[in-house]
């Protein structure tokens, strides 16, 4: 997505008064690249969902806005895995447990499925996300370094010992209210450029 964002900046956005990135996810690598510079150099705001990258506003991701977060219904269950479909092939799940991909259903079907779950286990990056606005307890399998980049990270486990490390989740302070705070005030930020 970083790669997309700057190619519209450098190229696309042409003689727009401003230019803005919103809530990007962003590596170490692609920060210390040219395409970073330029792109940086020619916004007037420019946010990360990155807790840690000094320099960048910290705004979380905006799907926190979505009004399907207005109305999560308790738990379930103890335990609901919700799994990358291209990213979990040594992922085993027993049946008895709930399992949906990111590749299945909509955002609000998504969003039922981890509010199922006391414990959500996930190796999505929005999965993680989503599970920490809505209270659960996490225990998030990561496969790349955006993982290690929020603010309040959740448990951390492999995908072939979660079952082992569910005892390690814990509720992440990060809510939906908060998100939703940090995103407003941005948006404030953007509507007052003159």
């Amino acid at each position: 997505m970083f790669g997309q964002c700057a190619d519209a900046v450098i190229y696309d956005a042409g003689q727009a008064d401003h230019k803005v990135i919103w809530s990007i996810g962003l590596t170490r690598k692609a920060m210390s690249g040219l395409k970073f510079d330029i792109a940086k150099a020619n916004c007037t705001l420019f946010s990360t969902r990155n807790w840690d990258f000094d320099g960048l506003d910290y705004v979380p991701c905006v799907s926190a806005m979505a009004p399907e977060f207005d109305d999560i219904p308790d738990p379930q269950c103890e335990v609901v895995v919700f799994s990358h479909a291209l990213k979990s092939k040594t992922l085993s799940v027993p049946s008895e447990i709930p399992h949906l991909t990111n590749h299945m259903g909509t955002l609000k079907d998504t969003l039922l499925h981890l509010a199922k779950g006391e414990i959500v286990v996930t190796n999505s990056y929005h999965g993680t996300y989503w599970a920490m606005l809505m209270g659960r307890r996490v225990l998030c399998l990561p496969f790349k370094d955006k993982f290690n980049h929020f603010r309040h990270p959740p448990a951390m486990s492999t995908l072939e010992d979660w079952q082992s490390d569910l005892r390690n989740t814990h509720q992440c302070d990060l809510n939906v209210e908060m998100a939703r705070d940090l995103n407003r005030s941005f948006y404030e930020k953007v509507m007052n450029l003159s």
